[in-house]
């Protein structure tokens, strides 16, 4: 388990990068740098640890600045494809209701306002 000077100087690190990458969200920073500290756990030797978490979250970091725009564009392709899907299913109603009037209106015998319809 780390210490509290260990933790400290982690803190330390989520502040120096959260400075580093100010294009890249606090909770992203956060992550990367837990994560990086979550590899050491268990290992005796703790001294070097502060660093060598710094260096794998700064890499990883490097990596989501350079794809940062490609979450964007996951989240607006998947917004884009719900606002989609609820536009099919709104003419899927509208046409179920148009045939279902057709339907109505030819049973009744009124050709012309069933052609008016379709």
């Amino acid at each position: 388990m780390p210490s509290g000077e260990e933790q400290r100087h982690i803190e330390f690190v989520i502040e120096r990068l959260t400075k580093k990458h100010p294009d890249l969200p606090a909770t992203t920073v956060r992550e990367s740098v837990t994560r990086a500290h979550t590899h050491f756990d268990g290992r005796r030797v703790r001294d070097f640890v502060p660093l060598l978490v710094e260096r794998n979250a700064e890499a990883e970091l490097g990596h989501a600045g350079r794809y940062r725009s490609v979450p964007m564009q996951h989240a607006q392709a998947r917004m884009f494809l719900a606002l989609l899907r609820r536009e099919i299913e709104e003419l899927a109603v509208a046409i179920e209701s148009t045939e279902a009037q057709a339907t109505h209106l030819r049973a009744a015998g009124d050709v012309d306002r069933e052609a008016e319809l379709l």
